[in-house]
């Protein structure tokens, strides 16, 4: 079945990016930005590498570590000791389950988070490949950020709501209530 060419289609996707891009953003898979750098989009690289730097940092610090307890939710229990010299129980510390479900949900939200990050990497570089190749013009940082309040603004607006849109909890309906207001 042929897919009709519909507006607003881009063929700046993850796919295309991984299928028919070049090494440089094929890299940019594995070192988040490599494809805006090569580009010459150095701001926006730079931010790609730097947010995959800070999740490494955080999943080696941290989330391994909320994951595995996510599992379990602790495994230390609260304990009752009798002090002789006090001559009382005093109870021991064990591990808090709700906060280890907490940082676990966390660090899962974060990774998904992450992972949308990466697809917006890939698709940047691409984009760059493309226009580069066709000898069009490559946008700046402040030609971005320009079109995010102009062109894009859509997407600025209408990205929580895109993301509460497709959380299986959450319909579109359930924002508004019976006379059509938004409500949270």
């Amino acid at each position: 079945m042929k897919r009709k060419n519909m507006e607003g289609v881009t063929p700046y996707t993850c796919l295309n990016a991984l299928r028919l891009g070049g090494t440089e953003t094929r890299a940019s898979a594995l070192v988040m930005g490599l494809g805006n750098l090569v580009h010459r989009q150095f701001i926006k690289g730079a931010l790609f590498l730097l947010t995959e730097i800070a999740y490494i940092w955080f999943m080696i610090q941290y989330g391994f570590y909320n994951l595995q307890m996510l599992v379990t939710l602790g495994s230390v229990e609260q304990e009752e000791v009798w002090n002789e010299e006090l001559q009382v129980y005093l109870y021991t510390q064990g591990d808090q389950s709700v906060l280890l479900l907490l940082y676990g949900i966390a660090t899962i939200l974060i990774s998904l988070i992450m992972f949308w990050i990466w697809r917006g990497t890939l698709k940047s570089a691409y984009q760059a490949e493309c226009l580069a190749k066709e000898g069009r013009h490559i946008n700046n940082f402040i030609e971005d950020i320009r079109t995010l309040f102009d062109e894009n603004i859509h997407r600025l607006l209408m990205g929580p709501p895109h993301l509460l849109h497709h959380s299986p909890d959450y319909s579109a309906f359930d924002l508004y209530d019976l006379h059509g207001i938004y409500q949270l």
